[in-house]
């Protein structure tokens, strides 16, 4: 990206700047940015700048929570219901994924209860891996 005077100048544009720094009617002329060596960038007074890029955020990936549940067994389940009584952050996780109707798969919040009932063996890592995939 090009800039004169804190202004983006598109590539194109033509640019007016003496020749010979003296501002003389005869030492000026016109050339365009992306045509222009870096001495004549420097004596138009034009710099370069990389273009900033911001980075698509990746999509949410949010299931209901009724399929959420429906990946769970009937003992893990129970292992998950036992370990609420005495983990309180699972039991939050639990409660704020059922409240909100729904798991955001791809969340951290989501990384770190799948990471706690691992931890708290109520899931296997590859059970865990299947019931929080994105699938």
């Amino acid at each position: 990206m090009f800039k004169k005077d804190g202004q983006i100048v598109a590539p194109n544009a033509w640019v007016r700047w003496s020749s010979d720094g003296s501002g003389s009617p005869k030492s000026m002329v016109e050339t365009q940015p992306m045509n222009a060596t870096a001495q004549q960038l420097a004596a138009m007074g034009v710099t370069v700048e990389a273009d900033v890029i911001t980075p698509t955020p990746d999509p949410i990936i949010f299931i209901d929570y009724g399929t959420f549940r429906a990946r769970w067994t009937d003992a893990e389940k129970a292992a998950l219901f036992k370990v609420q009584q005495t983990d309180w952050r699972i039991n939050d996780w639990i409660n704020l994924a059922a409240a909100q109707g729904g798991v955001k798969l791809n969340g951290v919040d989501a990384l770190a209860a799948k990471a706690a009932m691992v931890t708290a063996n109520v899931l296997t890592q590859v059970r865990a891996d299947v019931i929080f995939s994105i699938q």
